[in-house]
């Protein structure tokens, strides 16, 4: 619809989202979109001389909506984690996004290295938070097949509540 703002006429645009034609199968099953599980499900992986070992398992649920199952070595526990995609790639956006479940995983692993760092250097960690940025793009056509998506650098930004900040930004930085 046509408007005028200080005598020059505009037409307002819309931004016109495909709604998804795929069923909502996470809302439709009533399961939390995380949740630990007991069973043979999934096998915990061999560490094969590392420490730790990891596995998933991941079926498509819909179009966009991921269920993976993942068991580590060490731990009883299985964990079923639930993955859609938002409007802009038709999904539901009913759980985090793949994307969002790969940031949470660096962010934690990031915020695990420096705890480490601090604890070897004989400081607490209790009060560090960490923050991580991530940018994503996404270029064409997913249903065309000439999506590319890529990846910006990420931001990490770490607050520290320490004394001796330097000593502190010392003993994580190296």
């Amino acid at each position: 619809m046509p408007f005028n703002e200080g005598g020059t006429r505009y037409a307002r645009l819309m931004t016109v989202r495909p709604k998804p034609t795929a069923p909502n199968r996470l809302r439709e099953s009533g399961l939390p979109l995380v949740y630990p599980f007991r069973g043979s499900a999934l096998k915990v992986p061999s560490p094969a001389g590392f420490e730790i070992a990891s596995r998933a398992a991941v079926r498509t649920l819909t179009v966009m909506q991921k269920e993976a199952l993942v068991s580590r070595s060490g731990s009883s526990v299985r964990w079923r984690l639930s993955s859609d995609e938002g409007p802009y790639l038709q999904g539901h956006d009913f759980a985090p996004a793949p994307l969002a479940h790969m940031t949470t995983g660096l962010a934690a692993e990031l915020m695990l290295s420096i705890e480490q760092a601090l604890h070897s250097a004989g400081m607490s960690s209790e009060s560090v938070r960490l923050t991580l940025d991530t940018r994503f793009t996404m270029e064409g056509s997913l249903p065309k097949g000439t999506m590319i998506g890529g990846a910006i650098s990420p931001e990490i930004t770490v607050y520290l509540d320490q004394e001796d900040r330097s000593a502190a930004t010392g003993a994580v930085l190296t």
